[in-house]
């Protein structure tokens, strides 16, 4: 299949709005497909839960449409159980982890 990128949150608002670093050279729009991203259901809601104008929500919605969608499943939630014991880190944060690698 090829390599697939996760998605965060800040990731997917700099990649829409053409502001990733110069380093981020993996990102050049022309050479992704949809089937390369990947967006957890949370990074999905918090785009979503942005309010903008209507044709930045519109395109918002494309781009999320354009990417495959994971999942919240009992691995995941296992592992965000297991990243938020070790880390302390937000739910937020252990979920999209855990949905972006449920074996970390």
């Amino acid at each position: 299949m090829g390599t697939r990128y996760a998605v965060d949150t800040n990731v997917g608002i700099d990649f829409l709005a053409g502001t990733l670093p110069a380093s981020s050279t993996i990102w050049p729009e022309q050479q992704l497909n949809a089937q390369q991203l990947a967006l957890s259901v949370v990074v999905r809601l918090e785009l979503l839960s942005w309010r903008g104008a209507p044709s930045v929500l519109q395109l918002l919605e494309d781009f999320i449409a354009a990417t495959q969608q994971l999942q919240i499943d009992e691995p995941v939630i296992q592992q965000t159980i297991r990243l938020r014991r070790q880390h302390r880190i937000k739910l937020p944060d252990a979920l999209i982890a855990a949905t972006a690698h449920p074996q970390l």
